[in-house]
Protein backbone atom coordinates (compact mmCIF):
# COMPACT_ATOMS: atom_id res chain seq x y z
CA UNK A 1 0.00 0.00 0.00
CA UNK A 2 1.17 3.24 -0.53
CA UNK A 3 1.42 6.06 1.15
CA UNK A 4 -1.36 7.98 -0.25
CA UNK A 5 -3.60 4.97 0.48
CA UNK A 6 -2.12 4.82 3.79
CA UNK A 7 -3.83 8.09 4.67
CA UNK A 8 -7.11 8.00 2.74
CA UNK A 9 -7.75 5.08 4.80
CA UNK A 10 -6.65 6.83 8.02
CA UNK A 11 -8.95 9.63 6.87
CA UNK A 12 -11.29 7.34 5.63
CA UNK A 13 -11.34 5.95 9.89
CA UNK A 14 -11.29 9.27 11.08
CA UNK A 15 -14.34 9.69 9.11
CA UNK A 16 -16.03 7.09 10.25
CA UNK A 17 -15.46 7.85 13.65
CA UNK A 18 -17.04 10.83 13.35
CA UNK A 19 -19.44 9.59 11.49
CA UNK A 20 -20.43 7.42 14.24
CA UNK A 21 -20.60 10.44 16.63
CA UNK A 22 -22.37 12.21 14.31
CA UNK A 23 -24.64 9.57 14.53
CA UNK A 24 -24.88 9.09 18.04
CA UNK A 25 -25.32 12.93 18.24
CA UNK A 26 -28.11 12.30 15.33
CA UNK A 27 -29.63 9.87 17.50
CA UNK A 28 -29.87 11.94 20.64
CA UNK A 29 -31.21 14.79 18.33
CA UNK A 30 -33.66 12.03 17.36
CA UNK A 31 -34.84 11.69 21.06
CA UNK A 32 -34.55 14.87 21.83
CA UNK A 33 -36.83 15.57 18.78
CA UNK A 34 -39.17 12.95 20.03
CA UNK A 35 -39.48 14.95 23.18
CA UNK A 36 -39.93 17.85 21.56
CA UNK A 37 -42.90 16.19 18.96
CA UNK A 38 -44.24 14.92 22.45
CA UNK A 39 -44.51 18.84 24.25
CA UNK A 40 -45.30 20.39 20.87
CA UNK A 41 -48.32 17.90 20.80
CA UNK A 42 -49.27 18.74 24.33
CA UNK A 43 -49.07 22.20 23.42
CA UNK A 44 -51.48 21.76 20.74
CA UNK A 45 -53.39 20.07 22.73
CA UNK A 46 -53.48 23.00 25.36
CA UNK A 47 -53.81 25.43 22.43
CA UNK A 48 -56.54 24.09 21.81
CA UNK A 49 -58.41 24.21 25.11
CA UNK A 50 -57.27 27.69 25.52
CA UNK A 51 -59.07 28.22 21.63
CA UNK A 52 -62.21 27.27 23.42
CA UNK A 53 -61.71 29.24 26.38
CA UNK A 54 -61.26 32.11 23.81
CA UNK A 55 -64.30 31.20 21.50
CA UNK A 56 -66.08 31.00 25.23
CA UNK A 57 -64.90 34.35 26.49
CA UNK A 58 -65.93 35.93 22.76
CA UNK A 59 -69.16 34.32 23.19
CA UNK A 60 -69.30 36.08 26.81
CA UNK A 61 -67.98 39.39 25.47
CA UNK A 62 -70.82 39.81 22.71
CA UNK A 63 -73.02 39.06 25.15
CA UNK A 64 -71.87 41.99 27.42
CA UNK A 65 -71.60 44.13 25.02
CA UNK A 66 -75.24 43.59 24.20
CA UNK A 67 -75.45 44.28 27.84
CA UNK A 68 -73.59 47.74 27.50
CA UNK A 69 -75.51 48.57 24.44
CA UNK A 70 -78.68 47.52 26.63
CA UNK A 71 -77.69 49.88 29.16
CA UNK A 72 -76.64 52.57 27.53
CA UNK A 73 -80.19 52.85 25.93
CA UNK A 74 -82.07 52.22 29.14
CA UNK A 75 -79.48 54.92 30.69
CA UNK A 76 -80.74 57.42 27.85
CA UNK A 77 -84.05 56.65 28.47
CA UNK A 78 -83.65 57.30 32.27
CA UNK A 79 -81.81 60.56 31.70
CA UNK A 80 -84.58 61.87 29.09
CA UNK A 81 -87.17 60.89 32.32
CA UNK A 82 -84.98 62.83 34.54
CA UNK A 83 -85.19 65.77 32.29
CA UNK A 84 -89.16 65.71 31.46
CA UNK A 85 -89.29 65.29 35.70
CA UNK A 86 -86.86 68.10 36.36
CA UNK A 87 -89.23 70.25 34.02
CA UNK A 88 -92.34 69.13 35.77
CA UNK A 89 -90.59 69.91 38.80
CA UNK A 90 -89.58 73.52 37.95
CA UNK A 91 -93.48 73.91 36.81
CA UNK A 92 -94.28 72.80 40.46
CA UNK A 93 -92.09 75.36 41.81
CA UNK A 94 -93.43 78.33 39.40
CA UNK A 95 -96.96 77.43 40.77
CA UNK A 96 -96.10 76.80 44.31
CA UNK A 97 -94.32 80.23 43.98
CA UNK A 98 -97.85 81.81 42.88
CA UNK A 99 -99.43 80.55 45.77
CA UNK A 100 -97.62 81.50 48.14
CA UNK A 101 -97.82 84.95 46.60
CA UNK A 102 -101.27 84.79 46.38
CA UNK A 103 -101.61 83.48 50.23
CA UNK A 104 -99.09 86.48 51.20
CA UNK A 105 -100.87 89.01 49.32
CA UNK A 106 -104.64 87.59 49.18
CA UNK A 107 -105.28 85.40 51.79
CA UNK A 108 -103.29 87.40 54.76
CA UNK A 109 -104.90 90.38 54.19
CA UNK A 110 -108.69 88.83 54.26
CA UNK A 111 -107.73 86.82 57.34
CA UNK A 112 -106.97 89.92 58.89
CA UNK A 113 -110.11 91.30 57.99
CA UNK A 114 -111.82 88.47 59.05
CA UNK A 115 -109.55 88.80 62.47
CA UNK A 116 -110.48 92.52 63.08
CA UNK A 117 -114.06 91.90 62.41
CA UNK A 118 -114.25 89.23 64.70
CA UNK A 119 -112.61 91.06 66.95
CA UNK A 120 -115.42 93.56 66.80
CA UNK A 121 -118.18 91.15 67.12
CA UNK A 122 -116.63 89.89 69.87
CA UNK A 123 -116.66 93.37 71.90
CA UNK A 124 -120.09 93.84 70.48
CA UNK A 125 -121.31 90.59 72.21
CA UNK A 126 -119.11 91.41 75.07
CA UNK A 127 -120.82 95.04 75.24
CA UNK A 128 -124.04 93.52 74.61
CA UNK A 129 -123.58 90.50 77.61
CA UNK A 130 -122.34 92.96 79.76
CA UNK A 131 -125.74 95.12 79.66
CA UNK A 132 -127.71 91.87 79.73
CA UNK A 133 -125.65 90.80 83.22
CA UNK A 134 -126.79 94.29 84.38
CA UNK A 135 -130.12 93.44 83.59
CA UNK A 136 -130.11 90.22 85.03
CA UNK A 137 -128.48 91.58 88.32
CA UNK A 138 -131.69 93.83 88.30
CA UNK A 139 -134.39 91.47 87.46
CA UNK A 140 -132.79 89.73 90.45
CA UNK A 141 -133.02 92.18 92.54
CA UNK A 142 -136.14 93.46 91.68
CA UNK A 143 -137.57 90.15 92.35
CA UNK A 144 -135.87 89.97 95.96
CA UNK A 145 -137.50 93.58 96.90
CA UNK A 146 -141.11 92.02 95.40
CA UNK A 147 -140.83 89.24 98.32
CA UNK A 148 -139.95 91.89 100.78
CA UNK A 149 -142.90 93.62 99.59
CA UNK A 150 -145.03 90.60 99.98
CA UNK A 151 -143.58 89.60 103.31
CA UNK A 152 -144.26 93.37 104.43
CA UNK A 153 -147.64 93.12 103.33
CA UNK A 154 -148.49 89.84 104.91
CA UNK A 155 -147.53 91.95 108.16
CA UNK A 156 -149.25 94.69 107.55
CA UNK A 157 -152.61 93.05 106.93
Amino acid sequence: MNQDTKVILEELEKMQGDTKIILSKVAGLQGEMAEVKTEVAGLKGEMAEVKTEVAGLKGEMEEVKMEIVELKVRVTGLESEVARLDDKIDLVQNDLTGVKLRIENELCVNIKRIAEGHLDLSRNLHEATKHDGEIEMLSIRVKVLEGEVVELKKKTS
